[in-house]
């Protein structure tokens, strides 16, 4: 292997290994507090994580735009074009993001009916989409933030922050729902809370660190000065990356809508299930993303032959990893589900 390649793999890959690794803790201990507080809470969290995601994709699809784009022009030394391509990322986010607000503010509790959630569950996952929505106030900035610092091939800033939010997300989630330190009972509603109000302080402290970049200096004129062709040519180019995401997140939102009809609960083992395969993707998305930012920066300089070489480290890394986790999954199932569980019927339930 080419040492100088696999290393620079390994200090972008790796911070965002770990930087997955909390975030799925961040959705691991939502679905855990909540199962063990309410087992119908599981399915009012499934009900609305199906679609939620479906619309989160689209700006995932635009942050890996603008990473391969600010990436592929720091790689061809156009510095001066790829600030521009952040600052009208920041802009033109922030106001879909504004307008994603509203709607699932409004009109979540609508989307939850459609899912086929009724009673109970659709007064607790609209209650919940209703709150978690708040998240979007300034999910734009921060999902732009990120996207300008792993172009950059800074990911290190991102896990320290991701962090931080985690163990905020933690600590506020186990007080709502239980009603710790003083603060009321919330319940399930109280996951939605915690995770809003981790998610804003997150967003704005990545923001705080893309601002302080010295040899990246984003302009408050430049970001009220956008250009609507740049963020067309993000588009273009993010959309297909995230379809395949996207896609498979229509299918589960489809699979759930299905099992709500035979059995509300069903939709919530579904989502236990969905959340433990999701534990694969943490530890190889830090490759993935290695990849992606490599190949742009070469694709820029013009390196065909190293464009070869990452792509082939990232596969093995990946086959290696998903290796793993199936001998793990086929081993240990009943103590995975019992982390979200209790009752032993469920459990063997879930492993058949």
């Amino acid at each position: 292997m080419k040492r100088e390649i696999t290393s620079r793999m390994i200090n972008i890959g790796f911070p965002i290994t770990l930087q997955m690794i909390v975030q799925y803790v961040f959705s691991f201990t939502d679905m855990a507090f909540v199962g063990n507080y309410n087992s119908s809470g599981l399915s009012a969290l499934t009900n609305v994580m199906a679609p939620y995601f479906i619309f989160l994709f689209f700006f995932y699809s635009v942050g890996q735009g603008l990473t391969v784009i600010i990436s592929n022009n720091i790689g061809a030394r156009k510095n001066k074009l790829a600030l521009r391509y952040g600052e009208n990322a920041l802009f033109f986010n922030q106001c879909l993001s504004l307008v994603y607000f509203i709607f699932w503010f409004f009109f979540g509790k609508y989307v939850m009916f459609l899912m086929g959630a009724r009673g109970e569950i659709l007064e607790l996952s609209s209650g919940y989409i209703r709150i978690l929505s708040i998240s979007f106030l300034t999910f734009g900035m921060g999902i732009t933030a990120g996207g300008i610092l792993q172009g950059m091939g800074r990911t290190m800033p991102i896990f320290v922050v991701i962090f931080f939010k985690t163990i905020l997300n933690i600590f506020l989630n186990w007080s709502f729902i239980f009603g710790k330190f003083g603060f009321p009972e919330f319940g399930v509603c109280g996951s939605a809370l915690g995770s809003g109000i981790s998610n804003i302080l997150g967003d704005i402290l990545l923001l705080a660190v893309v601002f302080l970049q010295k040899d990246f200096k984003l302009r408050i004129k430049g970001i009220f000065k956008a250009n609507p062709l740049l963020f067309k040519k993000m588009l273009l180019l993010g959309i297909p990356m995230g379809m395949a995401g996207l896609l498979w997140q229509l299918g589960q939102t489809v699979l759930i809508i299905f099992l709500n009809m035979i059995n509300q609960m069903f939709s919530g083992y579904a989502g236990v299930i969905n959340n433990i395969i999701q534990m694969t993707v943490t530890f190889y998305w830090g490759a993935a993303a290695s990849v992606m930012i490599l190949v742009s920066e070469y694709r820029g300089k013009k390196e065909k032959e190293n464009i070869k070489l990452v792509n082939l480290y990232g596969l093995l890394y990946s086959f290696l990893i998903c290796g793993i986790f199936l001998i793990l999954f086929l081993t240990f199932p009943d103590k995975l589900f019992r982390i979200f569980v209790s009752e032993k019927a469920k459990i063997d339930f879930l492993k058949t």
